[in-house]
């Protein structure tokens, strides 16, 4: 009797450790062994937190979890700092231990808040306006002129128009 398989991609149950690295799931002292383990002996395509920059703690080469943090692939980055790994702070001596930024994750709070405050001295907000700040300003100072011109003008014509209609009126009377 055959029984129908659903397959189910949107789901996966794993009966291992996903943080545990396939080097270490495929050593080779499993390697000819007659279990029934699944041996992966290739891969297709790229993997986003492999093969692309992304944060050291998201990294899969070196997860975060079982690896040291220090260590680091050719595409990790400081969550801090926002440059490639490693940062001037990532595991220097003058830096406290648990201050190292190779420690970092989104899941503290104090490294989300010492990242922005690190973009924040980056991109300071200026109390003295700028020279294009300036002219914007002079330019708009010109066009709130030139918008007073326009609303006299139009007053203008329109008395213009009240007159003439006033003066059409006499000429049609015979005055």
């Amino acid at each position: 009797m055959i029984k129908d398989v659903v397959v189910d991609d949107d789901c996966v149950v794993l009966d291992c450790d996903p943080n545990n690295s396939v080097a270490k799931v495929n050593n080779k002292a499993n390697y000819g062994s007659k279990s029934n383990d699944l041996l992966i002996v290739a891969e297709k395509g790229q993997i986003a937190c492999r093969d692309f920059p992304h944060p050291r703690h998201l990294c899969v080469k070196y997860p975060f979890n079982s690896t040291p943090h220090y260590k680091h692939c050719d595409q990790c980055h400081c969550y801090v700092c926002e440059c490639r790994a490693p940062c001037p702070l990532w595991n220097s001596d003058s830096v406290i231990s648990n201050d190292r930024h190779c420690h970092a994750t989104y899941k503290e709070e104090r490294w989300k808040s010492l990242k922005k405050q690190l973009l924040n001295k980056r991109n300071p907000i200026n109390v003295q306006p700028s020279a294009s700040l300036r002219t914007g300003r002079q330019d708009l100072t010109k066009v709130d002129k030139l918008g007073q011109l326009i609303d006299s003008l139009s007053q203008s014509l329109t008395s213009l128009e009240q007159l003439l209609k006033k003066k059409k009126g006499q000429i049609y009377k015979g005055y």
